[in-house]
């Protein structure tokens, strides 16, 4: 727990400090299952990485979107978990995107 804590802190600041772009992605696997998730090009290779190991299934393909800002990278990734939905047998995803939250006050 405390080593995958601080891989994810490396990442944090590494992304801070270059600047990387923010966005959504969406990674594709060989049992048809898909993860989505928000951050960086590099961001999205170190899930597809942890995903394929974890649940021993091969990536097909890598999609990743650039957004303006966080909360739109945040807002998009709602709408990619939105088509398969979140924890059920089509998806890695537990949980859905803050997103959301903040698309749905976006309409009250």
């Amino acid at each position: 727990m405390l080593a995958r804590m601080a891989c994810w802190c490396i990442i944090v600041v590494a992304t801070i400090l270059s600047g990387i772009q923010t966005g959504s992605y969406e990674i594709e696997f060989k049992s048809g299952k898909n993860y989505v998730g928000k951050g960086s090009q590099a961001r999205m290779k170190v899930s597809a990485r942890t995903h394929s190991v974890k649940y021993n299934d091969s990536v097909v393909s890598m999609h990743w979107t650039p957004a303006a800002n966080r909360r739109a990278a945040f807002v998009d990734e709602y709408f990619k978990m939105a088509v398969r939905g979140v924890n059920n047998a089509n998806t890695y995803n537990k949980i859905w995107s803050p997103g959301r939250k903040i698309f749905m006050s976006m309409w009250r």
